[in-house]
This record gives structure tokens, C-alpha cells and sequence, in this order.
């Protein structure tokens, strides 16, 4: 089944360079998130969840997907998983031979990123893109992005979700601070509420834990925790 961490979601969220800004002396990863971030190569990946979307339908089963029914269709979706990857891949070495870089040097410098990482024991920047950009590989995360193109009603969840991360974060940081919301009754923040940050947090677990509910059960599970917060 599709992951609940969502890593291609997280790099569409990932503030990428615009490709007019870029200095031919730039780093060859800020290259990379460049092209990731256009529209040259967010078109490839529309057009193959365009034309494979309709065959994960069954990812969107209310409940979730019976096994023998993932069972009759791992072999097609793992083989369709590898050529997406290569396609992706390809796309990428292709513009970077156009800007006058080897494959090689990319691969070496996200080596070099996530070695720096590991020894500072902080993300910087770059690290943080290179373990997302090689998370979107996975398998699990592949099913992740077909489940959005198979669901219709994605976007407005997405929506959803964004307005009660927005709340936990105004009341009381990213995601990482979450165990520093102050006791019930007290506000912080931008005038979020300890109760109003508690019932966001209560809908985003409700969200993680049910990839297949509609959107009228997800709206209705909001608005139920958020009016009596």
C-alpha cells in the first residue's frame, strides 16, 4: 500500500530555483531543482500519470484494496514503477548534458551533500533536496503519486490538509515542535488556540490513517474538530 509519507508531495513543496535565474557557475544539484521544479519535467510526469492513472482505481477502494486484487496487479504496477523511474532519470541526465554536465558529476555531489549532512548531523539545504529527490524513487512513494492521479478529488484534500498544518504551525511551529503546544485554554502564536492545534493534529492523524476516505467524510472530520475546539 502507498506510503503515508509523502515525499513527492514534499517536493512539490520545495522552493526551487526558477531555471531564467540560474548562473551557469550554479551548483549542478540547484540545477537539478530547477529542472524538477519546471514545467518541462513536471509535463512528463502529468503525462505518464495521465496515461497510467486509470489502472491504480483499486488504490482508491473504500477501506483499502483487497490483497488478492493487489496481489493480480503488483507485477504490472512494479514494472510500470521502473519505467517511471528510468523515465525520470533519463529526463534528467538529458538536461544535464544540455547545461554542459555529467552524470557523474551529479552523482557525486549528491554523495558529497549527504556525506557533509551526515557529518554536521543537520540537513542543509541541498542534503535535504537529494534525500527527497532519492525517497521519490521508492516504490511505496510511486504509489503514492498514482493515488493522486487516480483520485479525482485529491487537490481539495490536499487543501484540507494544508489548512490544519497551517493551524498547528501558526499555533506552535513546524511540525518537529509540535510537543511545545501550551496547556488547554491558553492561546499562542498567531491566536491559535492549544484546543484549536490539538483538534488539527487530531484531523492530520485522521487524514495519515485514512488514505481512502472521500472528501465529504474529510471535510466532515474537520469541521467537526475544528468547531469544538
Amino acid at each position: 500500500m502507498a506510503a503515508t509519507f509523502d515525499a513527492i508531495d514534499l517536493l512539490t513543496r520545495y522552493e526551487t530555483p526558477l531555471l531564467k535565474d540560474m548562473e551557469k557557475e550554479d551548483d549542478v544539484l540547484d540545477w537539478v531543482a530547477a529542472y524538477i521544479g519546471s514545467e518541462s519535467f513536471q509535463d512528463g510526469v502529468d503525462a505518464f500519470c495521465e496515461e497510467h492513472g486509470e489502472k491504480f482505481k483499486i488504490l482508491m477502494t473504500k477501506g483499502g484494496p483487497r490483497s488478492e486484487d493487489l496481489d493480480a496487479v503488483e507485477e504490472e504496477w512494479k514494472q510500470l514503477h521502473t519505467q517511471f523511474v528510468d523515465n525520470a532519470h533519463a529526463q534528467i541526465e538529458a538536461f544535464l548534458e544540455s547545461k554542459g554536465f555529467t552524470a557523474e558529476h551529479y552523482k557525486n555531489r549528491c554523495d558529497e551533500e549527504m556525506r557533509l549532512s551526515e557529518e554536521r548531523q543537520r540537513h542543509t539545504r541541498l542534503s535535504f533536496f537529494v534525500q527527497l529527490l532519492t525517497a521519490c524513487t521508492d516504490y511505496e512513494q510511486f504509489l503514492n503519486l498514482m493515488r493522486r492521479a487516480a483520485d479525482p478529488e485529491y487537490y481539495d484534500k490536499k487543501e484540507l490538509q494544508y489548512q490544519a498544518e497551517m493551524i498547528v504551525y501558526e499555533g506552535g511551529g513546524p511540525p518537529e515542535y509540535l510537543q511545545q503546544t501550551p496547556p488547554p485554554g491558553t492561546r499562542s502564536g498567531k491566536g491559535v488556540s492549544s484546543d484549536q492545534i490539538q483538534a488539527a493534529h487530531e484531523f492530520l492523524e485522521f487524514f495519515d490513517q485514512n488514505p481512502s476516505a472521500t472528501l465529504e467524510e474529510l471535510t466532515e472530520e474537520f469541521q467537526k474538530k475544528l468547531q469544538l475546539a
